[in-house]
């Protein structure tokens, strides 16, 4: 998986950041991984290791709403 930054994918990063401010939560690091498999997942031991990694195929195949 490559590490996102806001600049890489702001739309992505922004969606990322909106959800986890609206629970009250620090936003993780964002990575994406070349693959079609739809899947998202969490990863991390700690509040400065947690990332999300989405894949590729995922976001190729659902809209906005159903990403979040």
């Amino acid at each position: 998986a490559k590490g996102l930054t806001r600049d890489d994918n702001p739309k992505l990063y922004r969606m990322l950041e909106n959800l986890c401010i609206s629970r009250g939560m620090p936003t993780p690091k964002l990575a994406i991984l070349q693959s079609d498999a739809l899947n998202a997942f969490a990863s991390g031991v700690n509040e400065k290791q947690f990332t999300v990694t989405v894949t590729t195929g995922l976001l190729n195949s659902l809209d906005d709403r159903e990403v979040e």
